[in-house]
């Protein structure tokens, strides 16, 4: 089994609202906010578990920001049936007009079908009115039966039910076709259920007939010969045959003819432009073959196209008219050695598929074919698994050209676990939108974007001890994005006007050491590098663009390191922590730093968040030390030696993480948040009073497992606001009061783990997500569409 690798993600300082900032090495980061009159304001550092001191200086003492060794580990095509434009009813708040709303800000994600209740599940057109009709299934397993309940979609956008269906003897049963089978142009289901599978015959108002037993496998559907009823054609992988069962006008199947064929998925597609439908099909091993049909139903023997000897299986198949023929093309969802593949073959006169274009992609699940942008063109709407074998994170459309090529890719950021369930427009504007997982919709945009996160893969390099930052390389107050490699060079990538990265560049110098951090600590403009291993600082300056010069080691026994302006000249000067002690080193000049000022017989300081907690313009320190499940803070005289303050315990079986120092009730002085894990998770919230006394409460309660959490002005209103997790997959967001409690805004559902930067530079804060897998990388852009 392949475990995360681990990383750690560096902030980027820009600009952008009025909050000042200090925080943490955590699973996650924060942008720099606006400066205090001492200095620029910091942000953040990240990865899971924490080591270093990380983050940094905010509350006015400028600098901040990453520092710290350590961080933690961080088919068939269409197939639904009915439907026509505007078929989605109702809408409400946030509607389908683009991203979920609360508060005076909304991000741009795949959002729920309006009136959808949360265990429906969108389905087909039932009763020919326009609009998409959906169901649930039940499993009753200690009763070993299913039941399938249908909901009609009212012209309000809710959904009223019909009736059930229940089915015994079996503990699952999913929905394998929706088609016509007795030819009287009503919706009829095709129910697997185990042995055997089930026919429900529709009345064309949304109920249907009791389940008939159909003594069929799974396979695949169509009209064989012409006479407007969808026929099965069976994949028996159990005896190795092929099977063709026509359908009867009283629902019931003959079997027609059959052939000797291992295969595992089919698709009917007429690749010789003869009219009628011919069996395309792969086995297990990934060869690929084809089944002629004569036009009643007669299949022949199987052609084998392709031994599949060049890959390992084929996932997911559609059909389509690549190059404008007027043959059906397949295109598959291929897994291979290094991945996967999309992989064109265009069909012939003579009934053979020929090899077209091809191109890599990453693990495919499940694919449609519809025309995405109007051009006339059959383009591929593919889901993919970029990551971990348990999550779909990746939407991507290859836009086809007519001629056989899909050269032209956008990715997008899907909803956890997905599939392509229906492609339709769904909003009425005449352009094909995507539905997600039966639940959630991604509008179509336009020019070939969706209203759904854009994503990049990043990376296919080495597998571990990566560090990712946020850097504004050239002064546009945009960020690019930089990986330090494990024992390779750093890499710079730009984001193009879709929000997507680009091309890698590589830069010059700064080494090839792992945990590089890279940000300006000189106040030059220019972004240095720098680590510290086993107590060393090792540091890059910065020569301009992605450039570094020599390396210097200017510090030694620089545990747990953090940058903070202490004195004011743009130079940032280095706060560590060696065991029990705290030492100050003032920069002197870019690279070079006076004698230490030492404080001794201090308290374990693992991760310490930097501000001014008692108003007398020196930067405090609030340190936390798991060994003793503490939180002290540490006052600072204008010599830059420490006092103990009040000091706050946990349990033994608890532990602080991701503390960050911030004016959350807006009363001008630091309090500091923190998120306490033992078997539930908690935030809590330490109240400052100005003096640096701190009053410590819970703020929220069962928040997700990981304790990751985001704040920001999302609303650049001057109220700041919280990004809470509440489990893997739904994220809460809430907006703090002057009481220093928090009001809930509104939920979106989306993976945890998701950090505020300003990536599209229109002076809100934009959700980001970063996941690493094994030696590959993904990096999405949340649009905050701000009211």
């Amino acid at each position: 089994m392949q475990s995360s690798r681990w990383f750690r993600i560096v902030p980027f300082v820009s600009v952008v609202t009025t909050l000042a900032l200090a925080s943490i090495t955590g699973c996650g980061s924060e942008p720099s906010t606006s400066p205090s009159s001492t200095g620029a304001a910091g942000g953040d550092t990240s990865g899971t578990g924490g080591g270093g001191m990380g983050g940094g200086g905010a509350g006015g003492m400028g600098g901040g920001g990453a520092g710290g060794l350590g961080g933690g580990g961080a088919g068939g095509t269409g197939g639904m049936g009915g439907g026509g434009a505007g078929g989605m009813g109702g809408g409400g708040a946030g509607g389908m007009g683009g991203g979920m709303s609360g508060g005076e800000f909304r991000f741009e994600l795949p959002e729920r079908w309006p009136g959808l209740p949360g265990n429906l599940r969108l389905l087909s057109d039932l009763n020919g009115d326009g609009r998409v009709d959906a169901y649930l299934s039940s499993p009753h397993i200690m009763q070993n039966h299913v039941v399938f309940r249908f909901a009609i979609a009212q012209m309000d956008g809710t959904f009223n039910q019909t009736h059930e269906v229940a089915f015994s003897g079996t503990s699952s049963a999913s929905i394998s076709h929706v088609g016509d089978f007795n030819g009287d142009g009503h919706v009829d289901l095709f129910i697997a259920a185990g042995i055997p599978r089930y026919l429900l015959l529709g009345h064309g108002d949304g109920v249907f007939d009791a389940p008939v037993p159909v003594d069929i496998r799974w396979g695949a559907f169509g009209d064989m010969n012409g006479d407007q009823r969808d026929d099965v054609v069976e994949v028996d992988t159990y005896n190795n045959e092929v099977r063709v069962h026509l359908a009867q006008p009283d629902g019931s199947f003959v079997l027609h003819s059959k052939q000797v064929r291992d295969l595992d998925l089919a698709v009917l597609a007429d690749i010789d432009g003869d009219g009628d439908r011919d069996v395309v099909g792969v086995n297990w091993t990934g060869g690929i073959y084809v089944l002629p049909n004569d036009g009643t139903g007669q299949i022949a023997a199987s052609i084998e196209i392709d031994d599949g000897s060049q890959w390992t299986s084929v996932t997911t198949m559609a059909i389509a008219d690549f190059n404008a023929d007027g043959r059906d093309d397949v295109v598959f969802g291929v897994k291979d050695f290094l991945g996967g593949l999309v992989l064109v073959m265009l069909g012939e006169a003579s009934g053979q598929l020929v090899h077209g274009s091809q191109y890599p992609t990453r693990l495919p699940q499940d694919l449609d074919v519809a025309d995405m942008d109007g051009d006339g063109y059959d383009d591929v709407v593919l889901v993919s698994q970029p990551m971990a074998v348990t999550s779909n994170d990746l939407v991507e459309i290859f836009y086809g050209d007519g001629l056989g090529g899909l050269g032209d890719r956008r990715g997008f950021w899907n909803t956890q676990g997905s599939t392509v369930s229906h492609l339709r427009d769904v909003d009425g504007d005449g352009l094909t939108d995507v539905v997600l997982a039966a639940t959630h919709v991604a509008l179509n945009k336009g020019n070939r974007e969706l209203k759904a996160p854009p994503l990049s893969v990043v990376y296919d390099g080495e597998d571990g001890g990566d560090t990712l930052n946020w850097v504004d390389f050239d002064g546009d107050a945009k960020p690019e994005f930089v990986i330090a490699q494990n024992n390779g060079p750093l890499e710079k990538y730009a984001f193009d006007a879709g929000l997507r990265l680009g091309a890698p560049e590589l830069c010059t110098g700064a080494g090839t050491a792992a945990d590089r951090v890279v940000r300006d600590v000189t106040g030059d403009g220019h972004p240095d590098a720098y680590v510290v291993a086993n107590g060393t600082l090792r540091l890059w300056l910065g020569a301009g663009g992605c450039t570094f010069g020599s390396e210097l080691m200017p510090l030694q026994n620089a545990w747990n390191m953090q940058w903070v302006d202490l004195d004011g000249d743009a130079l940032l000067d280095a706060v560590y922590a060696p065991s029990k002690q705290i030492e100050v080193a003032l920069a002197t000049a870019p690279g070079s730093f006076g004698p230490p000022v030492n404080t001794a017989n201090t308290t374990r300081c693992y991760v310490a968040p930097a501000a001014d907690f008692n108003g007398d313009a020196t930067v405090d320190l609030a340190c936390f030390d798991n060994l003793t499940q503490s939180l002290t803070f540490w006052m600072a005289d204008a010599g830059h030696h420490y006092s103990q303050g009040q000091q706050f315990t946990w349990s033994v079986n608890e532990e602080l993480r991701n503390p960050k120092a911030l004016d959350v009730d807006g009363d001008g002085d630091q309090d500091v948040l923190g998120a306490v894990v033992t078997n539930s998770v908690r935030l809590e919230v330490f109240l400052n009073d100005g003096t640096g006394n701190f009053t410590r409460s819970t703020l929220l309660d069962n928040i997700d497992a990981v304790g990751h959490y985001s704040v920001g002005d999302f609303d650049a209103d001057g109220a700041i606001e919280l990004v809470v997790p509440n489990n893997q997959k739904k994220t809460g967001v809430h907006r703090f009061t002057s009481e220093g409690t928090v009001t809930h805004l509104f939920d979106y559902e989306a993976p945890r783990g998701m950090d505020p930067y300003d990536v599209d530079h229109d002076g809100d804060l934009d959700l980001t997500y970063t996941y690493s897998y094994s030696n590959r990388m993904v990096v999405a852009v949340v649009r905050n569409l701000r009211f």
